[in-house]
């Protein structure tokens, strides 16, 4: 397919970028504006289901919207939210007076960390089939590869029985020429493919970057309304944990529906359920409570696959 740059999913995820950028600078912004980042940011998220969406529908799948997708990811859900973490962080006490404050000021800046690990998370999808296909697909793919090379040495040694048959009324040279060329040409592994420009997979490597970065924002929101009084040592915790949940190696259920009916869906619909209970009782406060949830249900749905041998 001819990459064309103007194409509607491409145009959505020009807007997913355009309020990154916009979100980066309200947090930034003097007293910081999270209120405004995060209600950017969370449109930003829209965007980003928008695009993948319109590209379904339309079948304008191409390479440059993949890496085009990924570039405006890194701004408004690694950068952006990290813009946000910087206010808090800057703003909020430390819980050890007599620190210098030009030493935690200068630890602040590792909140950006989020923005490095979103980049790498987003990097290590784009080249593993695996996360775009599933386990089934690519199982199956090798298969066929392994099938086709089977069939290649197959079809190779009847040629050279055949060849053996009549060997003895060729010419001495034309014998030659005929062993060198079976030497030389001999047989490539065959690698599992996968198409570029087909809809992803039903399971991700590690916690999605825009769920990371809803659940940043709505933290910082949270502290913009005086809800939370996070210190310093508090932040810097939490974005540790953040960015090693982003590139861990836990299989995370995706929230793509093939059909919508319960079976097969049975995870997805339990943890629609429950995340809808969460943003009833607790508001925007309930987003962060989500994806603690998405976390450890897909943990433990890792934990089980891997005990049943099928991950």
């Amino acid at each position: 397919m001819k990459n064309r740059m103007f194409t509607l999913p491409n145009l959505i995820t020009l807007a997913n970028l355009a309020l990154g950028c916009a979100a980066t600078v309200a947090a930034l912004s003097t007293g910081g504006r999270l209120n405004l980042a995060f209600w950017l940011i969370a449109a930003a998220a829209v965007c980003d289901f928008a695009d993948g969406l319109a590209a379904r529908l339309t079948g304008q799948y191409s390479d440059l919207g993949a890496q085009l997708d990924s570039l405006a990811d890194v701004v408004s859900f690694g950068v952006a939210p990290s813009a946000v973490l910087f206010t808090v962080y800057r703003y909020s006490p430390s819980v050890f007076g007599g620190v210098p404050e030009w030493l935690t000021d200068g630890v602040g800046w590792a909140v950006f960390a989020v923005a490095l690990f979103s980049a790498l998370r987003l990097a290590r999808f784009n080249v593993d089939g695996m996360q775009k296909t599933g386990p089934k697909r690519v199982a199956a793919s090798r298969a066929t590869a392994s099938g086709v090379a089977v069939s290649r040495v197959a079809t190779k040694s009847a040629t050279a029985k055949g060849g053996a048959a009549t060997a003895g009324t060729q010419p001495a040279a034309a014998k030659k020429a005929t062993v060198h060329k079976a030497t030389v040409q001999k047989d490539e592994p065959q690698k599992a493919t996968v198409q570029k420009d087909e809809p992803q997979g039903d399971e991700f490597t590690g916690l999605p970057v825009p769920a990371a970065a809803l659940a940043t924002v709505a933290l910082g929101w949270m502290w913009y309304r005086g809800q939370i009084f996070p210190p310093r040592e508090a932040i810097v915790v939490f974005v540790a944990v953040v960015s090693y949940a982003l590139i861990c190696p836990l299989k995370m259920f995706s929230l793509k529906f093939s059909d919508f009916g319960w079976a097969g869906n049975e995870i997805r619909w339990v943890f629609i359920a429950f995340s809808a209970a969460l943003l009833v009782v607790f508001g925007i406060g309930g987003i962060p409570l989500a994806v603690g949830l998405y976390v450890a249900m897909g943990a433990a749905r890792h934990f089980y696959l891997r005990s049943r041998k099928i991950l």
